[in-house]
């Protein structure tokens, strides 16, 4: 009832002898590049907040342009239908003055 693999020897290995202690510059330096790995995903992560809000700020500005160029919009549509109102009215006015100064000519004429 040997080691079936090298698994096994790996493990009766590591049981048997004693680890060798760990190097301190070693350990400074592994701990030193975990720390500035957890520095380098804040500072990712923060620039990725960042940039969600100016996103949301561009999409806020973008949505607000929209609404005030569909007001621009609705509004000169209104000018213009007011502005042709307008010119139809005084075309009206304009065309029946004619036969208003006849009908008052022929009215004059009948009473004198």
């Amino acid at each position: 009832m040997g080691p079936k693999g090298p698994d096994d020897q790996l493990m009766i290995n590591r049981w048997l002898w004693d680890r060798p202690p760990i190097d301190p510059t070693i350990l400074q330096q592994q701990q030193a590049a975990q720390a500035q790995q957890k520095r380098n995903q804040l500072a990712q992560a923060q620039q990725a907040v960042a940039q969600a809000a100016l996103r949301r700020t561009a999409a806020v500005r973008d949505a607000q342009q929209n609404a005030l160029q569909q007001q621009l919009l609705q509004q000169q549509q209104r000018m213009r239908q007011r502005r042709s109102l307008m010119l139809q009215y005084w075309y009206d006015l304009y065309a029946r003055i004619p036969v208003m100064y006849w009908r008052l000519v022929e009215a004059q004429d009948l009473m004198l």
